[in-house]
């Protein structure tokens, strides 16, 4: 395990993340893997995250013609242990790619499945526009200090992670598990969100290099 000056990043290096030990997280994002062994490897570790209560959200980040088969994984989560809590439509500003064999990219689908005590939903009122909760339709834009014009389709995008730590209190790690692919821009901002938060995350590599790289870069302009 690699970890930045202020523990706030970690990031551990192995040559699947699917089937890394389970991490102490108060909640986690993942990418749902297409192999039902992976993915019950994956969820396992993650409902056996040495924490009391534990949210997930799954993603569905695959190429197209893969999607189908990512969701008949899906169901491992019950499996495992998972209670699952509802389905929500993640909507961005920008897409980011074209698409020439379907519609414009703009919106994911995510599943929610928790452990322990059921979250409470109305903490997130404060995302919903004049609702009790944030409703199952997530348009995320930018927070003010994110730095950020958009939001771009399965980018990393604070709102998201936002509302799962909302239904995540009262937290016992102040840590999150993030298994989904992260591009450089995506990692500055994951930085300034762990760093204006004081929120750790997990993160997974599968070269020393490219972990000491991820630690470096926050230690330079984060880790002060």
């Amino acid at each position: 395990m690699i970890r930045s000056h202020d523990d706030l990043i970690r990031v551990e290096v192995i040559e699947n993340a699917n089937i890394a030990g389970p991490v102490a997280a108060d909640f986690s994002i993942i990418n749902l893997p297409l192999e039902p062994v992976l993915a019950k490897e994956s969820l396992t570790n993650v409902f056996n995250s040495p924490t009391i209560r534990h949210i997930t959200l799954i993603l569905n980040r695959h190429r197209r013609k893969d999607k189908v088969l990512a969701m008949t994984t899906l169901k491992t989560a019950i499996d495992v242990g998972f209670e699952y809590l509802d389905t929500v439509s993640i909507w961005y500003d920008k897409p980011s790619s074209c698409s020439n064999n379907g519609f414009l990219p703009v919106c994911e689908v995510g599943y929610l499945f928790y452990k322990g005590a059921a979250p409470d939903v109305g903490t997130t009122a404060w995302f919903g526009d004049g609702t009790s909760n944030a409703t199952n339709m997530w348009a995320v834009t930018p927070q003010e200090l994110e730095k950020r014009s958009a939001t771009y389709y399965q980018k990393f995008a604070w709102e998201i992670p936002l509302l799962l730590l909302s239904m995540a209190q009262p937290l016992e790690h102040r840590r999150f598990i993030y298994n989904a692919e992260l591009t450089e821009t995506e990692l500055d901002s994951l930085f300034r969100f762990c760093k204006n938060f004081n929120m750790s995350a997990q993160l997974y590599t599968t070269t020393e290099a490219n972990g000491l790289s991820i630690i470096r870069s926050y230690n330079t302009d984060y880790a002060k």
